[in-house]
């Protein structure tokens, strides 16, 4: 299993993201606002590798999305795609059979719940909340794409700072809107 390690949010301090301030309106976020982001990383490694070799031995999960190219905000969700390695493409698999049965096998798993598999999406995925920390997540077949586009995201944000802030304005946008 491949973990991306996400860089932090908030330039020039590492392992931190920007947090929202209680008395804030949902959205409202200040910068100076900051908190651990240890949260993610107890989520992903354990509960997941469990997921799949227990049940699907050839399975692949890779974080992606803002966990991973440094654009997390508290009220990001945590992007899964999973792949199988005996499949290169998604052409031959039922993505829907693949979806349900993993919803069944979160639904066993403690600490994990509000599992809802949605089928009827052109996509595919399976949201879930880890109870612990309360952060939502969302798993999908894969979502190459997605992948490659957190990837080139990172690298801007890498070259040029202000990526980061110009990504962090237009989630407090969205947060409003």
């Amino acid at each position: 299993m491949k973990s991306c390690h996400p860089p932090s949010v908030a330039a020039n301090v590492p392992g931190t993201e920007v947090r929202p301030e209680p008395h804030l309106h949902r959205g409202h976020v200040r910068a100076s606002t900051l908190q651990p982001r240890t949260s993610r990383s107890r989520i992903y490694p354990s509960r997941n590798v469990k997921i799949h070799r227990e049940n699907v031995p050839t399975a692949k999960l890779e974080l992606y999305g803002s966990s991973c190219n440094g654009f997390a905000i508290a009220h990001s969700d945590l992007d899964i795609s999973l792949t199988l390695t005996d499949h290169p493409t998604d052409e031959s698999i039922n993505s829907i059979e693949i979806i349900d049965t993993l919803a069944e096998k979160l639904k066993r798993m403690p600490g994990i719940g509000n599992i809802q598999p949605i089928t009827s999406a052109k996509v595919p995925i399976l949201k879930f909340v880890h109870y612990e920390t309360q952060i939502e997540g969302d798993i999908s077949l894969y979502n190459i794409l997605a992948q490659e586009n957190t990837k080139m995201l990172g690298m801007y944000a890498a070259i040029d700072p202000r990526v980061k802030v110009d990504n962090l304005i237009n989630q407090v946008l969205v947060h409003l809107g």
